[in-house]
């Protein structure tokens, strides 16, 4: 299976919510800061898709989509957003919160951001500056998951922080955690999110990727 990557337009939006809506449902974090989106399918997609034209709109992101031949038309079933720290960027920012949405514990929302701006300040931004390149989001549709998209998204993110010798950082849910654990990324420590007073919480780590190989010299990627 040919596997195309190239940058995300405004086109590509539908099929940005629709690969986010699908693939994420498998992560602990979308049921925990969306509780009712079974519920409320409608909002989710809608408040999915606004995120995503945000930040296509974002100084310093970039979205790529990975396309592949499906009844003789190339078809988007995988996508990646990374922050391009070295590059004028905005402040992190997640799905869009959507104030009239239904679908979502903007409690959860509330301390989910939060706690993603803490570690990725605590981690990440105090200790690289804008000497790194941030892997956002990663999806990749349930359908077409295993045949290698996630793995050439990171490549095309590990082959630009090679060329300005920096690293490549994550904030990475555990299912997220077994493709980067793969491709020798090194978790630097683990972070909770959870709203006081309840008892279920979030788990995820912060993992980086450097290039050195054993002789201490450069190394591409995986």
């Amino acid at each position: 299976m040919e596997l195309i990557l190239r940058t995300a337009t405004a086109a590509d939006l539908d099929d940005l919510a629709n690969i986010a809506c699908a693939a994420f449902p498998a992560d602990p974090q979308w049921d925990y800061r969306f509780p009712r989106r079974k519920e409320f399918p409608d909002d989710t997609y809608r408040c999915t898709r606004e995120g995503y034209k945000s930040m296509l709109e974002e100084d310093g992101v970039a979205i790529n989509v990975i396309t592949t031949d499906v009844h003789g038309a190339q078809q988007p079933i995988a996508l990646a957003v990374w922050e391009l720290m070295f590059e004028e960027t905005s402040n992190f920012l997640d799905i869009a919160n959507c104030d009239d949405r239904r679908d979502a514990d903007f409690k959860r929302m509330k301390a989910f951001d939060d706690a993603c701006f803490k570690a990725k300040k605590t981690f990440f931004d105090d200790v690289y500056g804008d000497q790194q390149i941030h892997l956002r989001i990663l999806a990749t549709h349930p359908d077409w998951q295993r045949h290698g998209a996630g793995t050439k998204h990171c490549n095309w993110g590990l082959d630009l922080a090679y060329d300005h010798r920096i690293p490549v950082t994550v904030l990475s849910s555990p299912l997220g955690g077994q493709l980067y654990t793969y491709l020798k990324f090194e978790t630097l420590g683990f972070f909770k999110v959870q709203v006081e007073g309840e008892e279920e919480k979030l788990s995820i780590g912060a993992m980086v990727k450097h290039y050195k190989d054993d002789d201490g010299e450069l190394e591409k990627r995986f």
